[in-house]
């Protein structure tokens, strides 16, 4: 064994080094009890005296006369002391503790192993490199007869060497030693004479009498003890004496402890009549005499006897041994004498022996490759060969002066010495003699020996025949199962190996040399060791891993807890995360237990708890558990947990009372979080009239406001935070004690509060957390007027395992949202959420609820324009008087207000927000106030959207203010899912008395309903006018003429039904025309308008009905160069109607009822209101020349009887809405070519399924119109018996794909309609005109069929006849469409156009009140 090595070592090194600390001369050394005494003074024996200066620079000549020198380091034993250990009993426990003493000691484990393992290993019968090649005799000058002593010393060896085995052994060695064994029958033999200076004794005599006898190169005088005092020079032993005699007793300890467990398994007593002490005895120190027994078999079996059969295994982190300073006597004068010793020795003696035996054995070598033993060689051959695949043993015995051993003593001898490359063609010669004799043990040596001469000479793989190494290895383990042995040769390929860089070779060796059956769990622990380093240097991550993984399991198996922790830590790194969950939950378990380092035991505990985890619930229970003991065995105080996760980016924070239910679907900030901003403003400004600037009320945090300033909760109010714990384990989680934990809690007085200063902090008693689940939890506190700021950090609570509890935290800390800088890395801004000031006001609070359940939002599935009514009470929950409240929607035809004025329902005062005119504001009693649990009642109306819709949103909120000045507000959305049940459009029948008609159709589906009957209550009209308008250069809304006034404000248009007392019910899937007039009625004007009203009730009258604001914002009435509402008006030719001065809307109001019996058998009663689009916004398809000559078609309105020439009618938002989605339900839903809708394109009628494509691209493609060049004609029928009536018709083609298209126009006889000229003045006007009921419009042509290119427009004219007069309409016209050579057609929906012919020559009379011309007046 060297030195004690105080650093670790890697593993890899040189091969000629190892290979020499490995195979190093071996000297015998036999002491007289005299030089023990000599000796003992410094606490040292003489072997291990000379230990540190056995190293000597020599050079050594081989039977060729070529001289190698190198650095020779020889191992002087003293045999009664100490020699090599016993294989099978005592060695594997040494190296066992040589093992863990290495890693108390920091230094490598591999390397200890090595060192002790070449240190104490037993010769092997085959080889002579563990051999004494010398025996040094020293004897104290100081004894009585010092000559005679020496003599019993030489023939106690000489009987030791050549005595027979049966004669008891005349020098006993140590019990656990193996016997000594020589290298050859005739060994070097020196002799010391050791002298203790400090007693002044003359010894010369003596001296001269040994130089006599044995001659002068083989006799030395040793002077030692030179001080008699301490010398204080460096204790260069006791390092390595303490770590090998430490290392040797508790190895001896734990081979006794071994023997015991042994006899109690097997229950076989042990004889204990032996007369031994009865107290354990202990190993004898090497520093002290011997007295030890002749079989340490033996004694083993007998201090077995004393101590305790219970197993115990000593650690050696617990052995403790005195300190000992050595050499105190020896000056440097007695050190260097001890270099001369080892010099004189060394040089004079050992070396010229060495190179006689050489020359001796060389000779004999090579008479042994002469003729005769070749031809010897070639009958083996020939008739007896034995090949290395054949491993049976060999019955050939060789005796030691043999040619063959005599060989091997000559290739050790040489190895021994360094002269490998004499020694290599020896082994070689060896190795073809030993395979032919079939002798594996012999030939596995000689390849072994081979490969190590080699390894010291290579330079590349090339160079080395690795081979050698692998046969020696299969046949020390399989054929001649010698473990040690093998386990030695392997870690000598390793290291040549490695110094090669064959790394993966080096690794893949070491694995299969680890399969081996040692019987000693230590050995492939070592092996697999080096298998991990290799596979590291050859940057094999995974193999390493594992290899790592399989000795930490080794080691664990041969009690080498710390070097298996040590493994694991190694192999931790690759294998966490990855997919072998199975070794990584074991080498955490095993890492978590090892509490020497708690901190690192916590953190593998933690590990061992993991998300996704595939182990049964109950083994992960036990990792919980075993998590939680850890942490108090630990006496952790409030430790962090990182289970379950708080998702930091959902946290939110509510302040106040108010909501009761924060949720997702109101108080959130997503898009449209500036509509409720608008609201709020909308509110704010009606309640606070007086303030200018705007003061937001911050009701909620999250991760989508603006979070940098300080907000605010109300004094003596939860505030509450939200939170999502998300439990990824796959096992229940069960939390309890749940709180909030605070960073600081500042009081008004600037003093640090306590918790216990807050009114309430809520304290959740249990929560289980289900397997990989969201919990959303909510905890609260209440700040008292004490109380200015408070700041939270954490999340509180007691984690449970199923037997014991710890009480623990997450912290909790948020990011700012985002933000993104040009060439700059992106930051984040500040988020103070979880540091809430306390507002120094108190707040009013007031209870108002909707909807069920005290919920914010609720969905509806409704039919369109149906009215749904809630009643409510407004209650004041204190603390102060309420002194304003306001509701604010942006839905201004769709929500409702009332309150109850003088028991009648009555809408609230309202008013469009100045800034935005899309919100209504509602203002509630403006003049009263809400005293301290007072309540009020209050009507909300709502109304379903016009259109089919799915998910269209209604929002509101309700303002109120406190006496003091405080604002708050809450929110309110209702989704609206709609159908149609009630269809209703109106047309324009004859403008020039106003004439028109409104076709209701009950759309209901049979499938929803047995029956569903409507009835049509009542009908209102509703009438605004306002200049035009602009919006000025400072973005204010003012008149576009400043010298316009409205001659009409005082105006209205009313109705007047044309059947008298018509009831109006529909069924299922029927329809219904109603005729009516309109005309205009100024209010100034007295006359009255005789059967005409703006309110016309056609059923039951009812006492109490739901009403609505109806507020048109002023963007209605806007100059349309500045909007884009009304793109059917052409700004650049509006410029020059210098005559339109005034924009008007009108709308008519249809209040119905509808009785809904359902398939369940149940019955329901709904009501409604449908807005009816102004029918006289419909264009004049005969305008005046003027009119042609000043404004687009679409412009040529007719007016309404009596209304100004001045006046334009214009449709609001809603009537754009509701015209597109007429024309847009009459052709096809879902027309992909269909990108923007004209208002006046065909609606077509498709015969075939809507799934064909191309009817729906036919439909988007084509544009037709069919007129007349005037709505009446005048003909003289006494004079001309036919009336022609030119109709012309135009079809555009806009296909996007450049098809040409083919129209087919066919005509039919046309059935007069009704004349309404004859139905409203028949009495006194049109006695001498006849109409005749079975007259008709016949075509010149039947069909028409035209291509139209693409886009281009076609235009041609038919011809009508009539031989009578009467009221035509386009009705006998029909026009299918179809792509050029394609079978699908479209039949398209044109749009009805009326024709009045008219016999002049009967006596006519037109009445004052009709108008034949448009608005435009001619001029």
């Amino acid at each position: 064994m060297v030195e004690a090595v105080s650093i670790k070592k890697h593993p890899q090194a040189s091969s000629q080094n190892n290979s020499q600390t490995n195979f190093k001369p071996m000297i015998a050394l036999i002491n007289s009890n005299g030089v023990y005494d000599v000796c003992g003074k410094n606490n040292l024996t003489l072997a291990d005296m000379l230990h540190p200066y056995s190293h000597i620079f020599a050079t050594v000549r081989d039977p060729s006369n070529i001289s190698t020198s190198s650095k020779l380091k020889i191992d002087i034993r003293d045999i009664k002391q100490s020699g090599s250990l016993l294989s099978l009993t005592v060695l594997p426990s040494v190296l066992d503790q040589g093992v863990t003493l290495a890693f108390d000691e920091k230094i490598s484990a591999y390397e200890s192993f090595v060192e002790t393992l070449n240190y104490w290993q037993e010769p092997g019968e085959h080889e002579f490199l563990g051999s004494y090649i010398s025996c040094i005799f020293a004897i104290s000058a100081h004894e009585n007869n010092p000559l005679e002593e020496l003599d019993n010393l030489i023939t106690q060896q000489r009987q030791q060497q050549h005595s027979n085995v049966e004669v008891p052994d005349p020098l006993p060695c140590p019990g656990h030693c193996a016997p000594p064994k020589w290298f050859m029958n005739n060994i070097l033999k020196f002799y010391v004479l050791v002298q203790d200076v400090s007693l002044n004794i003359n010894v010369d005599g003596i001296y001269k009498q040994m130089i006599t006898t044995y001659g002068t190169n083989n006799c030395h005088l040793l002077r030692i003890n030179s001080s008699t005092v301490n010398t204080n020079l460096p204790d260069i032993w006791s390092n390595f004496i303490d770590k090998r005699d430490t290392i040797l007793e508790l190895g001896l300890e734990l081979a006794r402890t071994k023997i015991a467990e042994k006899a109690s398994s097997t229950n076989k007593s042990i004889d204990t009549d032996i007369s031994t002490p009865s107290t354990r005895i202990s190993v004898t120190s090497s520093s002290a005499n011997p007295r030890i027994a002749d079989d340490y078999l033996t004694y083993l079996s007998v201090t077995t006897g004393a101590i305790n059969t219970t197993p115990t295994v000593t650690t050696p982190n617990t052995h403790t041994r005195k300190k000992i300073y050595r050499g105190m006597y020896l000056d440097s004068s007695d050190r260097e004498r001890l270099i001369g010793l080892i010099e004189d020795f060394t040089i004079n003696a050992l070396i010229p022996f060495v190179e006689r035996q050489l020359k001796v054995l060389n000779d004999g070598w090579i008479n042994r490759k002469g003729f005769a033993k070749s031809l010897t060689l070639g009958v083996k051959k020939w008739f007896g060969p034995v090949t290395s695949t054949n491993i049976t043993p060999s019955k050939v015995v060789y005796s030691p002066e043999c040619g063959e051993l005599q060989s091997r003593r000559l290739a050790d001898l040489c190895v021994l010495f360094g002269l490998y490359s004499y020694a290599l063609p020896v082994y070689q010669s060896l190795k073809k003699d030993f395979e032919h004799d079939g002798s594996w043990l012999h030939y596995a040596g000689t390849l072994e020996m081979a490969s190590v001469c080699l390894g010291t000479s290579a330079l590349s793989v090339k160079d080395y025949p690795k081979h050698y190494m692998e046969n020696a290895l299969n046949h020390y383990t399989i054929s001649s199962h010698k473990p040690l042995i093998a386990l030695r040769a392997g870690i000598e390929s390793y290291e040549i190996l490695v110094k090669l860089n064959c790394f993966e070779e080096a690794a893949t060796q070491m694995v299969k040399l680890a399969s081996f059956n040692f019987g000693n769990d230590l050995y492939p622990a070592i092996l697999s060791e080096l298998a991990s380093e290799a596979f590291r240097q050859a940057k094999m991550y995974r193999k390493m891993c594992f290899q790592y993984v399989l000795t930490g399991y080794r080691y664990i198996k041969c009690n080498q807890k710390k070097m298996a922790l040590d493994c694991y830590r190694k192999a931790l790194p690759e294998i966490i995360n990855k997919a072998w969950n199975d070794a990584n939950d074991h080498i955490l378990h095993t890492l978590a237990n090892d509490f020497t380092n708690m901190n690192t035991a916590l953190e593998y505990a933690e590990k061992l708890v993991r998300e996704e985890s595939d182990k049964p619930e109950k083994e992960q229970n036990i990792f919980l558990q075993g998590f939680i003991d850890t942490l108090l065995k630990n006496n952790t105080v409030m430790p962090e947990f990182k289970f379950p996760v708080v998702k930091m980016n959902e946290i939110k924070v509510i302040y106040g009372n108010i909501p009761d239910n924060c949720d997702s679907a109101v108080y959130t900030s997503d898009k449209q979080n500036d509509k409720w901003d608008d609201l709020e403003k909308a509110a704010y400004h009606t309640i606070f009239p007086d303030k200018k600037s705007f003061k937001k009320i911050h009701i909620w945090s999250d991760n989508k406001t603006e979070n940098v300033a300080f907000k605010e909760t109300p004094q003596g109010e939860k505030c509450r935070i939200v939170f999502s714990l998300e439990n990824n384990l796959t096992l229940s989680v069960k939390i309890t004690n749940i709180k909030l934990g605070f960073q600081y809690i500042k009081l008004v007085n600037n003093d640090v509060g306590t918790e216990s200063d807050l009114v309430e902090s809520e304290v959740l008693p249990c929560l289980i957390l289900q397997p990989s689940s969201i919990t959303s939890v909510g905890l609260f506190f209440i700040p008292g007027s004490n109380i200015s700021e408070v700041s939270i950090d954490s999340i509180i609570f007691d984690l449970h395992s199923e037997s014991t509890s710890i009480t623990g935290f997450i912290p909790i800390n948020v990011r700012g949202q985002k933000v993104f800088k040009k060439n700059e890395d992106s930051t984040y801004k500040g988020d103070n959420r979880l540091t809430i000031k306390v507002s120094k006001d108190v707040m009013s609070s007031m209870k108002v609820n909707l909807f069920k359940n005290n919920e914010n939002s609720t969905s509806i599935s409704s039919y369109c324009n149906q009215i749904f009514q809630i009643t409510t009470d407004i209650e004041n929950l204190g603390p102060i008087e309420i002194s304003g409240i306001c509701v604010a929607t942006d839905k201004p035809n769709l929500i409702s207000v009332s309150e109850p004025i003088n028991n009648t329902w009555q809408l609230c005062d309202s008013h469009l927000y100045p800034t935005n005119e899309n919100i209504l504001v509602y203002n509630v009693m403006p003049n009263k106030s809400l005293n301290i649990n007072e309540s009020c009642q209050v009507k909300f109306s709502f109304k379903a959207p016009p259109v089919p819709v799915k998910g269209e949103s209604i929002s509101l909120i309700v303002y109120w203010k406190g006496i003091n000045g405080t604002g708050r507000y809450k929110r309110f959305q209702l989704s609206f899912t709609t159908q149609h049940l009630l269809k209703a459009k109106t047309r324009l029948i004859d403008p020039f008395v106003g004439l028109c008609a409104v076709d209701f159709k009950n759309s209901s589906d049979s499938k929803d309903a047995v029956l569903v009957k409507i009835e049509i209550l009542r009908m209102r009209t509703i009438y605004k006018s306002s200049p035009i308008l602009k919006i000025n250069t400072n973005g204010k809304i003012v008149k576009l003429k400043d010298d316009v006034t409205v001659e009409s404000d005082n105006g209205s248009i009313l109705m007047s039904s044309v059947i008298t007392d018509p009831t109006i019910s529909i069924d299922n899937a029927q329809g219904y025309t109603l005729p009516f007039y309109l005309m205009y009625h100024d209010d100034r004007n007295n006359d009255s308008a005789v059967n005409y009203t703006d309110d016309l009730w056609l059923g039951q009258v009812l006492q109490e009905f739901p009403s609505f604001s109806n507020h048109l914002h002023r963007r209605t009435f806007l100059n349309p160069q500045q909007k884009d509402v009304y793109s059917f008006i052409n700004p650049k030719v509006f410029e020059n109607l210098s005559f339109v001065d005034i924009f008007g809307h009108f709308n008519i109001f249809v209040l119905w009822k509808a009785s809904i019996f359902n398939v369940d058998g149940a019955f329901t009663t709904i009501f409604g209101e449908s807005s009816l689009v102004n029918p006289f916004l419909q264009y004049n398809p005969s305008p005046t020349s003027i009119q042609e000559v000043f404004l687009p078609p679409q412009l040529s309105q007719y007016r309404i009887p009596n209304t100004s020439p001045k006046l334009l009618f214009i449709p609001s938002d809603t009537d754009s809405l509701q015209l597109k989605q007429a024309i847009t339900e009459d052709q096809f839903m879902n027309a992909t070519e269909m990108k923007s809708i004209d208002l006046w394109t065909n609606p077509v009628l498709v015969e075939h399924p809507l799934e064909a494509i191309e009817q729906r691209e036919i439909a988007s493609a084509v544009k037709a119109n069919v007129y007349f060049n005037t709505n009446i004609i005048e003909h003289n029928f006494a004079i001309d018996r036919i009336c022609t009536v030119p109709v012309n018709i135009e079809i555009s083609n806009y296909d996007r794909r450049c098809r040409y298209i083919n129209a087919t126009v066919i005509c039919s006889s046309s059935i007069p309609k009704i004349n309404a000229l004859y139905e409203k003045y028949y009495n006194h006007q049109f006695t001498n005109n006849p109409i005749v009921p079975h007259s008709h419009l016949i075509c010149n042509m039947s069909k028409v069929t035209k291509l139209v290119p693409p886009n281009d427009i076609l235009k041609f004219t038919l011809q009508l006849k009539a031989a009578l007069p009467s009221v035509f309409d386009t009705s006998c016209l029909s026009i299918s469409v179809s792509f050029k050579n394609s079978p699908n057609s479209v039949q398209l929906q044109l749009p009805s156009h009326h024709i009045s012919i008219i016999d002049i020559s009967l006596a006519n009379h037109i009445p004052e009140t009709s108008s034949r011309c448009s608005s435009v007046p001619v001029t």
